[in-house]
C-alpha cells in the first residue's frame, strides 16, 4: 500500500531531528565556498553533474545517501542548493530525501528531476519538497546551465552564507551570520562591544562567541537587572576586609576575575549613575580599586555590554552617562528580533526538539512539517527564549516521537493560558511584596521574614516590579 504524504510528513520529522544539529554546525571560516550538494543515486550521473557545475564556477559535491550526507554536513555545512533524486529514501524510515531537506532547510532551493511533459510528475516533484525542476533527459551540461541560471536569477544572500551554530545561536539569517563573523573578528581585539536587541534574542550568546574566540580566557558575567543596586558595586569592584558590615574577609570583584578575558554586563542600562561613574574610571585608567581597599591594581579585559533599552535616549534624558556610552559602544552589534528572521524559526524549533525527549516514550522528537508551519506563523514576542520554552512545552505533551500540528495547537492554547496566569501571579506578588514592605516600614530583613524569602530575593523583586522609588 502506498505511503501517504501525511505519513511521510510524520516520518520525515524524526529524521530531521537527527540532521538538524548536523546541518547547523558552525562555519570553519569566511573563506569556505558555498556548496551545491548532489544527492543522486546514479554515481556516474552525479559525478558528471559535479564536473559540469564546476565549469560554471559552482562548487558541488556528490553524496550517495542520507547517511553520508549527514556525515559530510558535520564537516562542511555551507549550502547553496540541493540537487536530488527527491524520491530516494532514507533506508531506516523510508522517508523521501527531498521531503526531509525541505523541512530541514526551508530557505535553500531544491532541484529535482522530472519530465516536463508529465504534469503529474511535476506535481509529485513539488509534493516531495523540490521547488525547481530539471529535465531528467537533459545531459549534465544543460542541467548545470539551468542550475546556474536559476541561482543567479534568484540570488539570495541567505543561500550562500551557510548556517551558523554557536550554542543556541542557530541561524541562516544573513544579518546574524555577519554579526557572528564580526563578533569573532572583534574578539581578537580589546574593543568594547555593545550588543543591542530585544529581550530573549540571544545577546548573551554573542558574548559567549567572543569569549570562545579567546582560548583559555575567562568569561565573567553580571546581569545588572537581577542584582540589587546595593550589591552591584561590591560584586563588580570587590571589597577589602572590613569595608562594610559583614565583610569578614576580602573578596575579588568580577572585574578582577575577568582580567585577561571578557567581562559581560547584561542589561547595562539598569546600572545606577554612581556605579557608571566608577566603571568609567576603571575603563579610562585601567586601574581597579576595591571598596575600602588601598592600592589600585592594573587590569586589562574586554568589556561586552548588552541591553534592550535605547541608551542614546537614556543619555538624552540624563539616565545614562554619555561619556560611558561612548566608551562601551566602541563597536555595536544589533541582534534582530525573531520575527525579523522567520526563516530561522523552523531550524531553531527542530534544533531545540533534537535536544529533548518525549516524556511518554523517552524518544527524541521532531516537528512535522505542518507543526513547523504553524509555529512559523506565531508572533514570538519573547523571541528565541520563548520559542525554546514553547518547544519544551510541546515535547512534554507529545505522545510520540513526532510533534504534530495538533500538539502544537494544544501547546499554543496551554501557553496562552499560562501567560495569563503569569500576569495574574505577577500582579499578586507585587501587591503582596508592597504590603509586606509597608507593614515592615520598608525594613528589608523584616519584609523578607514576612514573605518567607531572603534579602537578595526581596531586592530582586523590588527591582523587577520597579518599587525602588518607594524606598
Amino acid at each position: 500500500m502506498d505511503t501517504t504524504l501525511r505519513d511521510l510528513d510524520v516520518q520525515a520529522a524524526s529524521v530531521a531531528s537527527g540532521l538538524a544539529v548536523a546541518a547547523s554546525v558552525s562555519m570553519a571560516g569566511d573563506h569556505q565556498v558555498p556548496i551545491v550538494w548532489v544527492v543522486v543515486q546514479d554515481a556516474q550521473k552525479a559525478a558528471s553533474l559535479v564536473v559540469a557545475l564546476a565549469r560554471k564556477n559552482i562548487t558541488a559535491r556528490a553524496v550517495p545517501d542520507m547517511v553520508s550526507l549527514a556525515q559530510l554536513l558535520n564537516a562542511s555545512p555551507v549550502c547553496r542548493a540541493w540537487v536530488a533524486d527527491v524520491h530516494l529514501t532514507y533506508p531506516p524510515l523510508a522517508v523521501p530525501v527531498g521531503f526531509v531537506l525541505r523541512g530541514l532547510t526551508p530557505t535553500v532551493p531544491i532541484f529535482g528531476f522530472a519530465e516536463f511533459d508529465s504534469v503529474a510528475g511535476l506535481m509529485r516533484l513539488s509534493q516531495l519538497g523540490a521547488d525547481q525542476a530539471l529535465r531528467g533527459s537533459d545531459d549534465s551540461a544543460h542541467q548545470a546551465h539551468t542550475i546556474a541560471r536559476i541561482l543567479h536569477a534568484t540570488h539570495n544572500e541567505a543561500l550562500v552564507v551557510g548556517c551558523v551554530k554557536e550554542d543556541d545561536l542557530v541561524t541562516t539569517n544573513p544579518s546574524v551570520v555577519r554579526l557572528v563573523s564580526q563578533a569573532r573578528k572583534l574578539a581578537q581585539t580589546l574593543t568594547s562591544i555593545l550588543v543591542t536587541g530585544p529581550t530573549g534574542a540571544g545577546k548573551e550568546l554573542v558574548a559567549g562567541i567572543i569569549c570562545k574566540s579567546k582560548t583559555d580566557r575567562p568569561l565573567v558575567s553580571l546581569n545588572c537587572a537581577a542584582m540589587p543596586e546595593a550589591l552591584i558595586e561590591s560584586e563588580l569592584f570587590g571589597y577589602a576586609q572590613g569595608a562594610f558590615t559583614g565583610a569578614t574577609k576580602a573578596s575579588a570583584g568580577l572585574i578582577q576575575q575577568a582580567d585577561g578575558g571578557v567581562l559581560f554586563l547584561d542589561e547595562v542600562g539598569e546600572m545606577s549613575l554612581q556605579t557608571q561613574a566608577k566603571l568609567l574610571r576603571v575603563l579610562d585608567t585601567g586601574e581597579l580599586r576595591a571598596l575600602g581597599g588601598g592600592s589600585a591594581k592594573r587590569v586589562s579585559f574586554q568589556l561586552v555590554c548588552a541591553t534592550h533599552k535605547n541608551l542614546e535616549l537614556m543619555c538624552a534624558n540624563g539616565l545614562f552617562r554619555q561619556d560611558l556610552y561612548y566608551r562601551i559602544a566602541g563597536a555595536r552589534l544589533k541582534l534582530p528580533a525573531l520575527k525579523e528572521r522567520r526563516s530561522d524559526i523552523a531550524l531553531l524549533a527542530q534544533y531545540f526538539a533534537a535536544q529533548s525527549v518525549c516524556n511518554a516514550t523517552g524518544l527524541t522528537v521532531a516537528f512535522s512539517g505542518a507543526g513547523l508551519k504553524e509555529m512559523s506563523n506565531m508572533a514570538w514576542a519573547g523571541n528565541v527564549r520563548e520559542l525554546k520554552n514553547f518547544v519544551r512545552r510541546c515535547t512534554s505533551i507529545c505522545g510520540g516521537h513526532v510533534i504534530t500540528l495538533d500538539v502544537v495547537q494544544q501547546a499554543r492554547l496551554d501557553w496562552a493560558d499560562q501567560l495569563g496566569l503569569t500576569l495574574v501571579r505577577d500582579l499578586l506578588t507585587r501587591e503582596a511584596l508592597l504590603l509586606a514592605l509597608q507593614v515592615s516600614g520598608w525594613r528589608i530583613n523584616d519584609a523578607a521574614k514576612l514573605c518567607g524569602r531572603n534579602r537578595t530575593d526581596i531586592y530582586r523583586l523590588i527591582n523587577r516590579y520597579r518599587l525602588e522609588q518607594e524606598l
